[in-house]
């Protein structure tokens, strides 16, 4: 595991990574950044991001975790990269933490800082959620598609195969055919 930092920094094509924690009935994010150390080669950077008034203790140990055996670093930054905490019992941690996501990707595509785009309402939320499955629907359907046509493909020439091998069929297969 010694290497495996490295590894990852050189395998790390993007500039940011993250790394959805859950723990308890609770989700933490951690985001990995690529950056320019001082030195000058890349260096990697860890923001923890937790949405309760009160930090979960445990989603903190296992990002702990998550960094030292992923990224061979020891422990976090201190405390935590957010200001925003979700209303107490409301149990929404999953819709900051893709939030946080969404904040850092167009900062780091569009150049835009934090919370450009405001906070979105619960039908915005609705609403993209609903494109989005309805975009994963039709992914999933053109790979379902795909996947017919190939496995139509293999028992056709899977079929072409076995008539060849039979003995009354030998004349008209050629080698070329039973090689296929």
């Amino acid at each position: 595991q010694s290497g495996g930092r490295e590894q990852i920094m050189q395998r790390m094509k993007a500039k940011l990574c993250f790394l959805p924690i859950h723990c308890s009935d609770h989700w933490v994010l951690l985001e990995v950044a690529m950056a320019e150390a001082a030195a000058g080669g890349p260096e990697l950077q860890v923001t923890y991001r937790d949405s309760l008034k009160i930090p979960s203790a445990a989603c903190r140990h296992y990002a702990e975790l998550a960094v030292q055996n992923l990224l061979g670093m020891e422990g976090l930054p201190a405390g935590r990269a957010n200001a925003a905490v979700q209303p107490e019992g409301s149990g929404v941690c999953g819709c900051y933490i893709l939030r946080w996501m969404e904040q850092s990707c167009r900062h780091v595509v569009h150049g835009e800082p934090a919370c450009s785009t405001g906070w979105p309402t619960a039908a915005v939320w609705a609403t993209r959620v609903q494109a989005a499955v309805a975009c994963l629907q039709r992914e999933q359907l053109k790979l379902l598609e795909g996947s017919k046509k190939e496995k139509a493909a293999e028992e056709e020439k899977l079929k072409k195969t076995e008539s060849c091998r039979r003995p009354e069929a030998e004349e008209g297969c050629s080698r070329r055919s039973l090689e296929r």
